[in-house]
């Protein structure tokens, strides 16, 4: 997968914000569809899992993310009690195999999430566009 480099953080924190070629070395026109798919395929088994069980683990993770990974206020959100929150979280992790504390693994599960939302939006339809 791609990395960003020193050069890209540092112009992060002093300088305008970096482009997309900056970060991936490449224009997103020219993005590797298997490494999309790929992404987006990290987010298969807990949607199978949804699916088969009837349950609403998608739902669970995305409020995850919009609360800024904060478990407390997700279980607010959602109306559910901590532990249950507390719950669906080690499950989501143990279905993908990731560490949400792990910034790596957050990265990849949220822009999966995103390609996935553009997805279901319409807004990547064709295979050679991002």
């Amino acid at each position: 997968m791609y990395g960003l480099s020193t050069s890209v953080i540092s112009q992060r924190i002093e300088g305008p914000p970096p482009s997309f070629s900056t970060i991936f070395g490449t224009t997103p026109d020219k993005v590797n569809q298997e490494d999309i798919r790929d992404i987006k395929n990290i987010l298969g088994p807990l949607l199978e899992y949804d699916k088969s069980k009837g349950s609403n683990l998608m739902e669970t993770l995305v409020e995850y993310f919009r609360c800024g990974n904060n478990i407390k206020q997700m279980a607010k959100k959602l109306y559910i009690h901590y532990n249950t929150a507390i719950y669906r979280i080690e499950l989501i992790q143990k279905l993908l195999n990731v560490d949400l504390n792990n910034p790596d693994d957050r990265f990849n599960i949220q822009l999966a999430l995103k390609l996935t939302s553009l997805d279901r939006a319409g807004l990547s339809r064709r295979e050679d566009t991002l």
